[in-house]
């Protein structure tokens, strides 16, 4: 590496930096819901599929990580990697269960309390980071495993 090229970022950064995001848009949303008295009663069906969503995103989440540090040991520990090594939990569905899992958490959190501005920052997140932080994640990512991950990346969704 050249003196005069920047270091990637760790995954991880991006990562963090990606979670940030959601709280960022968060904030205004919900000073715009005060400022503007939004939260109106909705549907009960509406406020049932936000309790929904706030119970199984942790799930997700938590079988995103405990199954993202399995792949972590396999690989440390010199497992051949190939496209079905990524195939594991909810990665056999999604190459962004975490992601997902935080998304489906901001949008349930916002059915819940009946705040439109907060649905909107959610959605608007969620696009910001599988433009931005995704692709930086995906290019690290694709340089450390190589072709078995671009086939992998070919089999599973990214938009989920």
């Amino acid at each position: 590496m050249e003196p005069t090229q920047k270091k990637p970022k760790s995954v991880h950064i991006i990562l963090s930096e990606s979670y940030l995001t959601f709280i960022v848009l968060f904030i205004p949303a919900m000073l715009l819901d005060t400022y503007f008295n939004t939260n109106k009663t909705v549907h009960p069906n509406l406020v049932i599929l936000g309790w929904v969503l706030l119970f199984i995103s942790p799930v997700l989440i938590y079988w995103a990580q405990k199954t993202s540090a399995a792949f972590k040991k396999a690989y440390e520990n010199g497992t051949p990697i190939t496209p079905s090594f990524f195939m594991h939990g909810p990665y056999r569905v999604t190459r962004r269960p975490t992601h997902l899992g935080i998304t489906l958490m901001f949008v349930g959190f916002s059915l819940v309390i009946s705040s439109p501005f907060a649905l909107v920052s959610a959605l608007i997140a969620h696009l910001v980071t599988q433009m931005n932080f995704i692709k930086r994640e995906e290019c690290i990512l694709l340089e450390k495993y190589g072709e078995p991950y671009q086939v992998y990346c070919n089999k599973v969704g990214k938009w989920l």
